[in-house]
This record gives structure tokens, C-alpha cells and sequence, in this order.
């Protein structure tokens, strides 16, 4: 019976994984698990970063085309319709100035300053530089709301494709972080395996131990 004691003493169950190095192999097990989830950790971090990185400097691109847009439309529905005023037109001034005193001066040249010819060609005169100031005046505003327009479909073009930039990275790091938790996941499913095949050795080594002892009892 003293050997029997002996060998129930020596192989304990917490010396039995001890004995057939089952908690050497766990502990190495659970260390590589571990690094491996470290791993992953380092990679979704740098990922993360990286992702958040990119979507910040694709917004502060975008910025200044998105602000020259918004204020191209501000200015846009601030014009109102056309509308035609010679008097501002100094172009139609000096013209008009100029070609008044030539058609005077060579009415006077011809003793008919004040014929009805000369006031006839004033008045051609007069309606060519308005029709001429209209036209100018016209182009100037349709010039400007087609400025005021490239720059708005710019802006909205940009804000579109930053949207779209925006919903890639939203998918982006959605899909890092179910990655990420997958991989968490399956860690503790190993960590809970290599656990379980420990104690299950133990188990089986004690219950090898027992026969051992029963076969050892029973030839005594």
C-alpha cells in the first residue's frame, strides 16, 4: 500500500500535467494565441488610422472647391433677373460722346450743324451704342452666371464624390471592426479549446494513473 500511496502522491493532478507536459504545451498554446490577437490588434489599429487619415485629407482637398461652391450659389440666386441700365455703362458714354461731336463737327464743316441729317444720324448714333451697350451688358451678366454655374456644379460635384468617399469609408472601417471582433472571437473559442484539451489530458492521465495503480493493486 506504500507504493500505491507513493504513486497517488507523485502523480497528483497537478503534477500529472507537469509529468506529460500538458501545461508546458497550454502555455505555449495560449502564448501564441495571444501574440497572434496582439497581431491583429496592431494591424486593425494601423488600418483604422490609416483609413481615418485618408478620409480626413479628402475632406480638407475638398474643402476650398465645396466653399467656392456654396458661395457661387449664394451670389447665384442673389442676382435676379437682368436688367438694363445705359447710365452705367461708361463704354456707351464715351462712344456716344465721341461720335456726337464727330457728327457735329462735320455738320458745322457743312453749315448744317443743327440739320435734320445731322440730328438723324445722332439718333442713328444713339440707337447703335444703345443696342451695342445692351448687348454688352447682357453678355457680362450671362458670362457671370455661367462662371457662378461651372463653379456650383464644382462644388456639388465634389461634395457628391465626397459623399461617396465618405460611404467607402464607413463600409471601410465597418468592415475592420467585424474583422477585428471575428478575430476576437475566435481567439476566446481557442483560448476555451486548449483549456479544455489541457484539463481533458489531465483527466485522461489521472484515469491512466488509476488503472495503473488498479493492475498494480490487483497483482499484489
Amino acid at each position: 500500500m506504500d507504493i500505491i500511496n507513493d504513486v497517488v502522491k507523485v502523480f497528483s493532478l497537478g503534477s500529472i500535467d507537469d509529468v506529460t507536459g500538458s501545461e508546458a504545451a497550454g502555455r505555449a498554446q495560449r502564448g501564441g494565441q495571444a501574440a497572434a490577437i496582439q497581431s491583429e490588434r496592431e494591424m486593425f489599429d494601423e488600418s483604422m488610422g490609416f483609413q481615418r487619415e485618408l478620409w480626413d485629407w479628402q475632406k480638407q482637398q475638398a474643402k476650398p472647391w465645396r466653399a467656392a461652391g456654396l458661395d457661387a450659389l449664394s451670389q447665384y440666386q442673389g442676382m435676379g433677373d437682368f436688367e438694363f441700365d445705359y447710365t452705367k455703362d461708361p463704354v456707351y458714354k464715351a462712344r456716344l460722346e465721341q461720335m456726337s461731336k464727330a457728327i457735329g463737327a462735320s455738320g458745322a464743316a457743312s453749315g448744317m450743324q443743327l440739320s435734320g441729317r445731322t440730328l438723324g444720324a445722332l439718333r442713328e448714333a444713339t440707337a447703335s451704342e444703345l443696342g451695342s451697350s445692351y448687348g454688352r451688358q447682357f453678355g457680362e451678366y450671362q458670362q457671370r452666371l455661367n462662371n457662378l454655374t461651372n463653379l456650383i456644379n464644382v462644388g456639388s460635384g465634389v461634395s457628391t464624390n465626397l459623399s461617396n468617399v465618405g460611404q467607402n469609408y464607413g463600409a471601410s472601417v465597418t468592415g475592420l471592426q467585424q474583422n477585428f471582433g471575428a478575430a476576437q472571437s475566435q481567439y476566446h473559442q481557442n483560448i476555451g479549446q486548449i483549456n479544455a484539451a489541457q484539463a481533458q489530458s489531465g483527466w485522461n492521465s489521472l484515469v491512466q494513473v488509476g488503472q495503473f495503480i488498479a493492475a498494480l493493486y490487483g497483482g499484489m
